[in-house]
């Protein structure tokens, strides 16, 4: 996504301000958090079935990459709409990817740009095997399935922290992922 008046991407705070602008779920507090927990889950099942269907229809499946960063999109928004609606900044969540228990508090309110600053550099040879990037997506569904577990047995309901670990976890999943689809 890009920045209309620039054509630069998007930072991840203004992808943040989009997301909560184009969010339509008027509940509050914890129960305004289960539309966007069935959201993310249900855009990860259909990240994993372009996936499926790759693999089925492999010679004629030509949308596959459209399909896969239409998804992963999907699944961002609903990420940033979680975090969001639970007072957290992806910035801050993104910034936590690479910290520790001993540094884990030392983040910045404006440190990090885009997603594509976020990922890990490689060089651009094109998407990695199907194996791979199935590996990571069915990753990305188990941290998701963790997050709802926690969810539904009330370990989230008065405990940013738990959630903001599980966000942390899963948009490290998000980004390899994208990585490993050579989606940037």
């Amino acid at each position: 996504m890009t920045n209309s008046t620039t054509e630069s991407p998007l930072t991840m705070s203004q992808y943040q301000k989009f997301a909560r602008q184009t969010d339509q779920n008027k509940k509050k507090g914890y129960a305004g958090l289960m539309l966007p927990f069935l959201g993310i889950y249900g855009e990860v099942g259909s990240l994993l079935s372009e996936l499926k269907k790759k693999q089925r229809d492999a010679a004629s499946y030509v949308g596959y990459a459209e399909s896969v960063m239409e998804e992963l999109g999907d699944v961002l928004w609903y990420f940033t709409n979680i975090a969001d609606r639970a007072g957290l900044t992806v910035n801050i969540i993104s910034q936590r990817m690479s910290r520790e228990i001993d540094d884990w508090d030392e983040v910045g309110h404006n440190q990090i740009g885009s997603f594509a600053d976020i990922q890990a550099y490689r060089e651009h040879a094109g998407p990695l095997s199907g194996e791979k990037v199935e590996q990571s997506a069915i990753n990305l569904a188990a941290k998701v399935g963790s997050l709802l577990n926690d969810a539904s047995a009330g370990r989230l309901k008065g405990n940013r922290d738990v959630l903001s670990a599980h966000l942390v976890e899963i948009l490290r999943a998000i980004i390899q992922v994208a990585d490993d689809a050579d989606v940037a």
